[in-house]
């Protein structure tokens, strides 16, 4: 966990070095994360209301059966509810800024979970120490004339130990 904080520090001075990030925006990249959670999970609430609503007979253990795609539809609601907010919050705040302002969410959690519950401090430390080093290859190229797929490929390389930490485990 004392590595991860450091690495988030040493992150952030790049960003504020590099004149990627402000004070003022990463915070409200902080607040604009937990706006963004507030409503996806309203929206996805207000949909499982009406769902309820249009099938008020239908005894909830009855959707047992169907979970996967109620799984798979609510996941997906959220994520656009996300992106679509994202969009316009990048209208005023930069990237570099929503990025530091989710991952300070994703650090606070770390600290807790290392705090509260050691043994499951992995699930949150390792995709935030490759989110990092995913940021860092971007504070590091810069505004230079670097291809955007060397930055596709450096945030995609560096998501895949949050995949891999979440991934469902194979049975049997």
């Amino acid at each position: 966990m004392a590595f991860a904080v450091a690495l988030f520090i040493v992150i952030v001075a790049l960003g504020f070095r590099r004149r990627q990030l402000t004070l003022g925006g990463i915070l409200l990249g902080f607040l604009a994360l937990l706006a963004s959670m507030i409503v996806a999970a309203l929206g996805v609430y207000l949909v499982w209301t009406l769902i309820r609503a249009l099938y008020p007979d239908d005894n909830i253990w009855a959707l047992q059966y169907n979970s996967p795609h109620y799984w798979f539809g609510f996941a997906g609601l959220t994520v656009s509810i996300i992106a679509t907010l994202y969009v316009g919050f990048r209208q005023r705040i930069s990237v570099a800024n929503l990025a530091v302002g989710a991952l300070l969410w994703w650090l606070l959690a770390t600290v807790l979970t290392s705090v509260l519950f050691p043994p499951a401090s992995f699930g949150d430390t390792w995709p935030l120490l490759f989110s990092l080093l995913g940021l860092g290859v971007l504070f590091t190229l810069g505004d230079r004339s670097a291809s955007p797929w060397s930055r596709f490929a450096a945030l995609t390389l560096t998501a895949v130990p949050a995949v891999l930490v979440y991934r469902r485990p194979s049975t049997g």
